[in-house]
């Protein structure tokens, strides 16, 4: 009987470790299964960084491959004079044939000459595209863009950012772009509408940031950021939510960027109900020293980080009642730092 209960241990054990990875398996099929993405970038004189930009969008576009999606590729470069619409021409050669494909090299300028109003032609344009491949993906069970800066990034955090963006139900779910500290200030803003600090990328990244509840309200996440707009140089949308064109502010709006104006759009479209954050697990950056910098100090000092975190956050936030109401006393369009997107 004790020769029976010894060996059953190790029967019982390789069973039960069967069944884990079988589920673990299961349950990520499920999230998977049928959902398709297309990988979306607007380029412009990027030709010093283009050839490793197109290596990653391959590498994790092979990861979602393999973990059953289904996946679109949309580039569109824009009237470059660096060379650029050269590497992306190359870069359609070498995908011909392949499904689900749009890559165009447009030598039509914008007849926009302001900045804003310019580039949301040219997103606009993009976001066509997009739309042409979602149309041809069929049988998909949910449909979403993945936009991209040109950013460098880990395939496989962004590949993480997506799965939890759609387990999570997020309309938008977007990454954290650095260059010297947070980077993109001019369209992120917070919970409670007020422009992020310039530290939020340190205080509020790895596992130390605000909590949101996840999409069934049973616990407490602490690597989203709840905001009410980003973009950040890589952000998840979900297609059925998205907006159909970018554009420029109106006559009664604020002057802002097209990419804040279409989160402004998507808010209204869902009655202002819509899941927007920042997944603070996932960051980019405008170039590979940056982003190793970047992850090395927060990886190194975590631990620091976390121990100062309330004191941080309190500075923060005093920081902002102090911005917000200055702002609100002397401007109620307040021209902010106009550094991306």
């Amino acid at each position: 009987m004790v020769f029976v209960r010894v060996l059953a241990k190790p029967i019982t054990f390789r069973y039960l470790s069967l069944i884990l990875i079988l589920y673990g398996s299961l349950s990520a099929s499920i999230v998977a299964e049928k959902n398709c993405v297309v990988l979306a970038a607007n380029v412009f004189n990027n030709v010093g960084t283009v050839d490793l930009f197109h290596t990653l969008l391959s590498d994790l576009e092979g990861m979602l491959q393999a973990a059953g999606f289904s996946t679109g590729l949309c580039i569109y470069e824009d009237n470059s004079r660096d060379g650029t619409d050269v590497r992306v021409s190359q870069w359609n050669q070498s995908r011909r044939g392949t499904p689900f494909t749009r890559i165009l090299a447009d030598k039509t300028p914008p007849t926009a000459t302001e900045r804003v109003s310019r580039i949301a032609v040219v997103r606009s344009r993009l976001l066509n595209l997009i739309h042409e491949v979602l149309a041809e993906m069929q049988n998909c069970s949910g449909r979403y863009i993945l936009f991209f800066n040109d950013v460098v990034f880990e395939p496989s955090d962004v590949h993480k950012m997506v799965l939890d963006g759609i387990r999570q139900n997020f309309d938008m779910l977007c990454a954290v772009d650095v260059y010297r500290g947070f980077y993109d200030r001019w369209v992120t803003r917070d919970a409670s509408g007020l422009i992020p600090s310039r530290w939020a990328s340190v205080f509020f990244t790895g596992k130390t940031g605000s909590r949101i509840r996840n999409k069934d309200a049973t616990e407490w996440r602490t690597d989203f950021w709840p905001s009410r707009a980003c973009w950040n140089g890589a952000v998840l949308v979900n297609a059925e939510s998205a907006p159909r064109s970018f554009r420029s502010a109106r006559n009664d709006e604020c002057y802002a960027s097209e990419c804040k104006l279409f989160v402004d759009d998507l808010l209204k479209e869902r009655g202002g109900q819509a899941r927007v954050a920042v997944r603070l697990d996932t960051l980019v950056a405008y170039d590979v020293i940056h982003l190793l910098l970047h992850k090395f100090v927060i990886r190194t000092y975590a631990s620091h980080i976390a121990a100062f975190q309330s004191l941080g956050e309190l500075i923060v936030k005093a920081k902002h009642r102090y911005q917000a109401e200055r702002v609100l006393q002397s401007d109620p369009c307040p021209k902010l730092p106009m550094l991306c997107c």
